[in-house]
């Protein structure tokens, strides 16, 4: 873009000085003539009439030098944009791969795992029976019933991953506050069990987005932090935002909990990707929260001191465009 406005101001300029440069020639030469100090070939009757249709060529050749070369900048341009779409589809397609891959070994490994456990239980569950030991039989069925859910879950995830970044719903202007409310109501258990407290710090101001898949990102991050609160004597989680300039509004989840390691924070929001493989929980759950904000035209980011210093997840959404904006 640079170099095709800085080509055209070079080639616009080049006009100016032929075409200058010719009209000056011709009434500097008509002007000698006339006092004397030359003489040209076209004088006589002719006077100089040829001086000015060579003026008229000139500009006309540096006329059509000039459009020339500003159709080889624009095709040099269109060549240099058609290259890094290209660049960066390619770039895109080499991401997408990579997930895949990624995508198909965690799948097949998280999916395996759950059923080598319900076989393996499935011959208790049989030997239990035939013995007649019924306390025995009814913790082999829980530990199948627990295996069953978490292949559940997986499966619910994985189907919740595919159909985010679109928004099936029409778009209207929300209340944060009222998604944070909701979606705390959703992880009240979660919450409750540790201990976590959830402040809100300020008014939250409104956005303009899908109201149920807001809730689902809210969910997701508060379920992350108080998932990640470690031995934390007590626990909490922190919500606030503020307007940014571009019709946007920031908004971050604070808690203090483990934290993360400064390299790993653009890595937590890989597909499945856990920190603590020990950790319940599919590894989803961050990526779908990236899915969520990036159909809604926004980004998310993590930020972290390191382990054991909290960490603050933010995001960006379109601001409300109505009556709740402001």
């Amino acid at each position: 873009m640079l170099t095709g406005r800085l080509a055209g101001r070079v080639d616009a300029r080049l006009l100016v000085a032929i075409t200058t440069l010719s009209v000056l020639s011709v009434v500097i030469t008509v002007r000698l003539e006339d006092a004397g100090f030359v003489r040209t070939p076209f004088s006589g009757h002719l006077g100089w009439v040829p001086m000015v249709n060579l003026t008229v060529i000139l500009v006309a050749m540096a006329v059509a030098a000039r459009l020339l070369v500003g159709d080889i900048v624009r095709a040099v341009a269109e060549a240099r944009q058609r290259d890094d779409r290209l660049l960066a589809a390619n770039r895109e397609m080499e991401a997408r791969s990579a997930e895949l891959e990624r995508f198909t070994y965690v799948v097949s490994h998280d999916l395996k795992s759950p059923l080598v456990t319900i076989r393996g239980f499935l011959g208790y569950v049989e030997r239990d029976a035939r013995e007649g030991d019924v306390d025995r039989l009814a913790a082999d069925v829980d530990r199948i019933r627990g295996a069953t859910e978490r292949m559940g879950r997986l499966l619910d995830d994985l189907l919740e991953l595919s159909r985010t970044g679109r928004i099936d719903r029409p778009a209207r202007d929300v209340p944060l506050l009222e998604v944070v409310r909701e979606a705390r109501g959703l992880v009240e258990g979660r919450l409750g069990a540790r201990g976590v407290r959830v402040e809100v710090e300020g008014p939250l101001a409104a956005v303009h987005g899908d109201p149920q898949r807001l809730v689902e990102l809210l969910q997701n991050l508060l379920d992350n932090a108080a998932k990640f609160m470690g031995e934390q004597s007590d626990p909490r989680i922190w919500i606030g935002g503020r307007p940014t300039d571009g019709g946007l509004v920031q908004t971050f989840v604070r808690d203090n909990g483990i934290g993360i390691a400064p390299e790993h924070c653009e890595r937590v929001f890989e597909v499945f990707h856990r920190l603590d493989p020990s950790q319940e929980g599919t590894g989803l759950g961050l990526a779908l929260a990236r899915r969520i904000v990036e159909g809604h035209g926004g980004r998310i980011w993590a930020e972290s001191g390191g382990p054991g210093l909290g960490t603050t997840f933010l995001f960006t959404l379109p601001a409300a465009r109505g009556s709740l904006a402001g």
